[in-house]
């Protein structure tokens, strides 16, 4: 049930054509259920009764669409209903829209905006695509430190109306450096003549424009923010991140990240959005690098099947799914975890040194328990002591290899600046199946003297 209809009614009104009596039904929906509604229709239909909203309830909706409604939308409207719609949207909304378009429609859009507004996008536009400075909102309120609760309160009602949060008040000097954060609460509880600098904090936490936006979600979380403010090299304050804009970056890197982490090219549309070819393509490409790479494994079972005896082979080849799946899993676990430290900030490359002795140990120990476990099973399943020996030290070598693999690609990865997303998965898998069957192979020969 969405507002105060059920879905059959709403398809049946479709069905119907009925649009003002839809319009009549929504017309106390929120903006996010309307848009819901919106995106789940063709884009005739979508248009259609866009055109039946009011104004105020159009941007809104607008916000709210998914950017392929969002696109359809504009290449049916006129500059004349357009217009509007890009005028009254947040600046970061409307950038994050642009950045979704051809080239022919940016062009169109910014044609469209009032010179203000569209300095404002040509503005947010010119920093990196990564970058904190494509979220920032220049709709925030600023404050001067000598001022009274009393004037920044009437400050705020002359322009909070137009500004995106008003949940905090940043202190600037005269040359527009924020020196302070101060938050409505503290205003509206003090004495209307308290100065302004006797509340607010000296040392505020803010980014430089041009960093990444994970790390301005690092920030966020770490000291549970609402927004953070945005600055120039010389601390002149451009504008502000918001937490729901910051969530959306961080959603959004997850997504990606377990889209790589399968060895997927990652896509940014929804599921059902994505045609057929479109998957396909994304994750063909790596399924034949994977399949290329997986050709080292065969060639390595290869090369022993001609120089190790063929009794020895065969019993030992039996095992080889068991040591490649531990290797690959002790792996993969190993590289989640910097990949999710990396992620929070936790770990970076220059702490290699220090983990690689922790790991070292991690992967010995975990080695040394597997190995007494696929020991007992490989004497009881071919009762002789030499198979168990061999693939016991085959797991504590395989498993302590896989794990300074799993440690040390994810750092290497962003050490160069690459994902280090790619080093997981699959991939991963793939290389310490690689390792694992030369370390299997040339302890066979140690041991059974071949």
């Amino acid at each position: 049930m969405i507002g105060n209809v059920r879905k059959p009614e709403i398809e049946e009104m479709i069905a119907n054509r009925d649009w003002r009596g839809l319009k009549s039904q929504i017309s106390d929906w929120l903006p996010q259920d309307v848009a819901d509604l919106l995106d789940d229709l063709t884009t005739r239909d979508r248009v259609i009764l866009f055109r039946l909203l009011s104004r105020d309830m159009a941007t809104d909706v607008f916000e709210n669409l998914e950017a392929e409604s969002q696109k359809d939308l504009l290449e049916a409207f006129s500059d004349a209903e357009a217009a509007p719609l890009l005028e009254e949207m947040s600046p970061d909304d409307r950038t994050e829209l642009l950045e979704e378009l051809p080239h022919r429609v940016t062009r169109r859009i910014l044609r469209l905006l009032s010179p203000q507004q569209r300095k404002v996008a040509q503005r947010l536009l010119a920093y990196p695509g990564d970058s904190v400075g494509r979220l920032m909102t220049p709709d925030f309120v600023k404050v001067r430190k000598h001022w009274t609760c009393g004037q920044a309160l009437q400050h705020l009602r002359w322009i909070g109306i137009n500004k995106e949060t008003i949940y905090y008040l940043y202190v600037v000097d005269d040359e527009n450096r924020i020196i302070g954060v101060v938050s409505l609460k503290n205003i509206v509880l003090a004495p209307q003549d308290s100065p302004l600098w006797e509340l607010s904090e000296d040392e505020p936490i803010f980014v430089h424009a041009d960093i990444d936006q994970e790390e301005a979600v690092r920030l966020l979380r770490r000291y549970d923010l609402q927004a953070i403010p945005v600055v120039d090299s010389l601390n002149h304050l451009l504008g502000i991140v918001t937490f729901d804009d910051l969530m959306d970056v961080q959603a959004e890197e997850t997504t990606e990240d377990m889209q790589k982490m399968a060895a997927i090219v990652p896509t940014e549309k929804p599921y059902f959005e994505t045609n057929f070819t479109e998957i396909f393509n994304k994750r063909v490409i790596w399924l034949i690098a994977l399949g290329i790479a997986g050709i080292f494994s065969a060639s390595i079972i290869r090369y022993y099947n001609t120089t190790l005896d063929i009794g020895i082979m065969v019993i030992l080849s039996s095992f080889i799914p068991l040591l490649m799946g531990t290797g690959g899993n002790a792996g993969s676990q190993m590289a989640a975890l910097m990949i999710r430290s990396l992620a929070t900030g936790d770990v970076t490359p220059s702490d290699y040194l220090r983990l690689l002795g922790r790991e070292i140990l991690m992967g010995l120990a975990l080695g040394l328990a597997l190995a007494v476990v696929g020991f007992v099973i490989a004497w009881i399943l071919k009762g002789d002591p030499q198979v168990g020996l061999t693939l016991g030290l085959a797991m504590i070598a395989t498993i302590t290899a896989a794990n300074f693999v799993g440690l040390s690609l994810p750092l290497l990865f962003k050490a160069i600046g690459l994902d280090p997303a790619f080093m997981s998965g699959p991939f991963l898998t793939t290389i310490t199946d690689v390792v694992g069957l030369v370390i299997y192979f040339n302890i066979t020969r140690l041991i059974f003297r071949l």
